[in-house]
């Protein structure tokens, strides 16, 4: 009797020629698959920005870059000016929320006071970032070392007055907001950067200023009752140090300014200015505004595309002196 060899034996050519038939129109038709949908993305089309005071050289310039993006991709912005009111802010929450927006940049003023509002927001799935100060529910909370900021002020007072007067024993004051969490503690780098880098110098006198008003009749006030003070170093621009140069340009001698000092912060295109004259306004320290805009802007266009955004970020500053100024701006 013929005995056949059966093909589905497993040494068999023809049974190995099978499999690699099978394994060849697998892949095909796991190539030809399509693949797993990706999660739908939402394209930005609406868009808020809630200012602690609006009129800011800061924030102006920050709303600016922010402007111009959404001029270029079409995207509808709607701004509100807190006024350093919280309870503005709030009101400009609900609105924004019943308004549309998909995502709210707000420079808050309290975040607790916030807090169950932006709660609201989630529950709508509406993107807050909340810049400088705390608000627990932010879907992104965007920093600023405050201390360190107001180290990298004292640095810059404390160096101009070690490089020209060295071991002498100069007056300083500070001018910055004493019920505002930033100039709190700016100020406590401040102190301690300035000691550090001057420690034969005094500071005599810290006031509290919230404009360049209030800066200008605290550095009268100041020079009255200590005539002596050459070093004024401040919080920002708008809130101290723009007021106090005025003052200083009124009353000091141009053969006198080389020994006075005045240091900004925020890096207004102002404060810039006066620090490129090379005059009184030794320094500044930029939190790269325009930088802050758009990263935040960004923040909410890649959310809603589902992306992944670290929940808390920080600003970067640069420390500006003369030579910093005149090379970068």
């Amino acid at each position: 009797m013929l005995k056949f060899k059966s093909i589905f034996r497993s040494d068999s050519i023809a049974m190995k020629m099978l499999l690699m038939l099978c394994v060849f129109s697998f892949a095909l038709t796991a190539c030809a698959a399509p693949a797993a949908s990706a999660p739908d993305e939402k394209k930005l089309t609406k868009i808020g920005v809630i200012h602690q005071f609006q009129s800011w050289e800061m924030y102006v310039i920050m709303q600016d870059a922010i402007e111009k993006l959404a001029e270029e991709e079409g995207v509808e912005l709607v701004v509100a000016d807190g006024n350093n009111d919280s309870g503005k802010q709030i009101q400009a929450i609900e609105t924004m929320m019943n308004s549309g927006v998909q995502g709210i940049i707000c420079v808050t003023i309290d975040g607790q006071s916030l807090e169950p509002y932006v709660e609201k927001l989630n529950e709508k799935g509406i993107t807050f970032i909340s810049l400088f100060t705390e608000v627990p529910s932010a879907t992104v909370n965007i920093y600023v070392d405050e201390y360190q900021y107001g180290y990298e002020i004292g640095t810059l007072a404390g160096k101009w007055a070690q490089a020209n007067f060295p071991g002498e024993k100069l007056q300083a004051a500070l001018l910055r907001m004493h019920d505002y969490r930033p100039g709190i503690q700016r100020g406590e780098g401040m102190r301690e950067a300035f000691a550090k880098e001057f420690p034969t110098g005094e500071i005599v006198s810290d006031q509290n200023t919230v404009d360049v008003e209030t800066a200008m009749k605290a550095t009268e006030a100041i020079l009255q009752a200590n005539p002596d003070v050459r070093i004024f170093m401040t919080d920002s621009d708008d809130t101290g140090a723009i007021g106090a140069y005025e003052v200083l340009k009124a009353k000091v001698k141009p053969e006198d300014y080389d020994k006075y000092c005045v240091i900004g912060a925020d890096g207004t295109s102002q404060g810039i200015k006066y620090v490129k004259e090379g005059g009184m306004y030794r320094g500044d320290v930029d939190v790269l505004p325009a930088q802050l805009g758009v990263d935040a802007y960004n923040y909410i266009k890649d959310i809603l595309a589902g992306k992944d955004v670290e929940a808390k970020q920080y600003v970067q500053f640069l420390p500006v002196d003369y030579e910093t100024a005149v090379e970068k701006y």
